[in-house]
């Protein structure tokens, strides 16, 4: 089973919850008290949930994600281990979260959510919920099985509804909203966070939003592009683009050499369309395309991206490890571990 990154799950966890019914955010802040992935308003019942994701990457010590990094032809992601899992690590943001009062209920959204949810009864989460009004049990679960159907979500714990006394601070034409609404306009299988060879430093860059075209496996889409492609995506949100105008071609450029892309665009909102169009005048730039996202949530091209011919498909760490372009340490569904490498970007360290 592939791994998907949080922000992957993000993206389809927020799908599947507008089709439920409910208006989302992301990437709320709550004042003072950190920023909680999701938030959902379910109108017909005023009914707000938030929503804190993790990878079961991100659910380990630092030396269980060290291991994970280093994925390759012949390696498998390691598994769980309860014996050296530190699963505790979710309840310090639900607790603060649940601290605020801004939710009628609160879910954890995983792959496997139970490895956190059955640890609530440790001591340290009992500790953390020792001043509040409400126990771990209030907390449900979500699982996100995988990339490819967000129906396939189910909730498998419901959460404990508690009194809220107040409401999130929410807002539209943010780069978490406006990645969301590029997200359902791009066709493809796409993931979130995805791994690019940057040229300068031999080391990764992540851009936004990746798109697969034809195939997931980036060493199929190296031999049959351009029918075969690799989209990627870098999204502003309003306050991305101004005064930020070198910047960011810089690192659009830097996305165009990195040979691990066959088209490019920039997504912003329509209130920053003049800045953006301004950003792509220079000829360094001119394979890029423009998606513009509406107060209303379409987003439409304005400018569609050239081709660029894809140069590598793999990346070898300082290790030794190849992985995917695209997917890095989270393997491709369609990996095979006994398959060659086309074109490979040799790292000067790891990531």
């Amino acid at each position: 089973m592939a791994y998907i990154t949080e922000p992957t799950m993000q993206e389809l966890l927020w799908t599947w919850l507008t089709d439920q019914g409910y208006e989302v955010w992301g990437e709320v802040s709550l004042s003072g008290n950190g920023i909680i992935d999701l938030v959902g308003y379910l109108s017909s019942v005023d009914s707000y949930i938030g929503i804190e994701l993790k990878d079961v990457g991100e659910m380990g010590p630092e030396e269980f994600q060290k291991e994970s990094a280093l994925v390759g032809n012949n390696e498998k992601i390691s598994k769980p281990n309860p014996e050296r899992e530190n699963y505790n690590r979710p309840w310090e943001q639900l607790a603060r979260y649940q601290s605020t009062n801004k939710f009628d209920k609160l879910y954890f959204g995983s792959q496997e959510p139970d490895l956190a949810l059955n640890n609530a009864s440790s001591h340290y989460v009992e500790e953390l919920y020792a001043d509040l009004p409400m126990d771990p049990s209030f907390v449900g679960g979500i699982k996100i099985p995988n990339i490819f159907d967000h129906n396939q979500i189910t909730i498998e714990r419901d959460a404990i509804s508690s009194n809220r006394d107040s409401m999130p601070a929410v807002s539209i034409m943010t780069e978490p909203w406006i990645q969301h609404q590029v997200w359902n306009a791009i066709p493809g299988t796409k993931i979130r966070e995805a791994v690019l060879p940057n040229q300068t430093t031999r080391t990764v860059s992540r851009i936004d939003i990746m798109s697969f075209i034809g195939s997931l496996n980036p060493t199929d889409v190296y031999y049959n592009q351009p029918d075969e492609k690799i989209i990627g995506v870098e999204v502003k949100g309003e306050d991305g683009i101004p005064g930020k105008k070198e910047a960011v071609q810089t690192q659009l450029k830097q996305y165009l050499e990195s040979g691990a892309i066959t088209h490019l665009s920039l997504a912003v909102p329509e209130t920053v369309r003049a800045e953006a169009e301004e950003i792509l005048q220079i000829d360094t730039l001119n394979e890029v395309g423009l998606h513009i996202v509406d107060q209303d949530g379409s987003a439409r091209i304005i400018e569609e991206p050239s081709f660029v011919p894809l140069k590598y498909d793999g990346l070898r760490t300082r290790y030794g490890n190849c992985i995917d372009i695209g997917w890095g340490r989270y393997e491709s569904p369609t990996k095979d571990t006994d398959r060659e490498y086309a074109s490979i970007f040799d790292m000067a360290q790891s990531f």
